[in-house]
């Protein structure tokens, strides 16, 4: 599969646009109009405002589509909550852009390698994205037995999947097994028919933001009562208009 950034890249370079080469703590942005270019250099400019070590280091149109190259440098693992979740609200309308898994892979890698407190800070980011991909990633504290991390890691999973295994490695690993090729929608309906309260409730919690709706869920109610509108959940998720959702603090 070809890279999108590399491409993206060779091009800039061709017709000399390329001002600085791309580095693993840029983000790449690939946006198909101007007028949604001027939209994401203002919200980005609010991010800018907070954080002064943001720049943009260009913006021009290649291939029709436009890009840009926003370096943001040390922004995933600064201590300041105000910062990070600045920094949350402003990527997480692009999560659906391919580019955006170059901000996911960075994140994997400063969470295996990054001091303890830049691990749990790293943590945080990865459960406000909602992001499967890390599962496996995080499965392997468990199997390294880096108990310092194990409640964090337990709760940012149970959070991501909507399941609760506690820190057992080798049943982590067997649901991902199981599920690591399905959409996460899939998980939050999966989520609703546990038998734990509290994640059928977090699950419908994050279905609500998604559809607007509860489907009529009540988190109580009797297992028969709970299908019903859980089939209307599933009838709603396979219509194909699930979207990402901002985080909530």
């Amino acid at each position: 599969m070809s890279d999108p950034r590399e491409n993206a890249v060779d091009k800039a370079k061709r017709l000399g646009l390329l001002l600085v080469e791309p580095k693993p703590d840029e983000l790449f942005v690939d946006i198909d109009s101007r007028r949604a270019m001027d939209e994401f250099l203002n919200r980005l400019s609010r991010f800018i405002s907070v954080y002064k070590g943001t720049t943009v280091q260009y913006t021009t149109s290649v291939g029709g589509n436009w890009h840009a190259y926003v370096t943001v440098p040390g922004w995933s693992f600064t201590m300041d909550q105000r910062i990070a979740m600045q920094a949350v609200h402003t990527l997480f309308p692009y999560q659906r852009e391919p580019e955006f898994g170059y901000v996911l892979k960075h994140l994997h890698e400063r969470f295996r390698t990054a001091p303890q407190k830049a691990k749990e800070q790293t943590l945080r980011l990865l459960t406000l994205f909602r992001d499967g991909s890390a599962v496996p990633t995080l499965i392997e504290v468990f199997e390294r037995k880096d108990k310092k991390l194990y409640d964090a890691v337990e709760g940012a999973l149970t959070e991501i999947t909507k399941q609760r295994f506690g820190t057992h490695h080798k049943r982590w690993l067997a649901w991902w097994q199981a599920h690591k090729d399905q959409p996460r929608v899939q998980w939050l309906l999966a989520g609703l028919d546990t038998e734990d309260a509290d994640l059928r409730e977090s699950a419908l919690a994050e279905l609500r933001l998604l559809a607007g709706t509860d489907f009529g869920f009540d988190c109580h109610a009797p297992r028969r009562k709970r299908e019903a509108a859980r089939r209307r959940a599933e009838q709603w998720a396979n219509s194909g208009v699930a979207q990402p959702s901002a985080p909530r603090v």
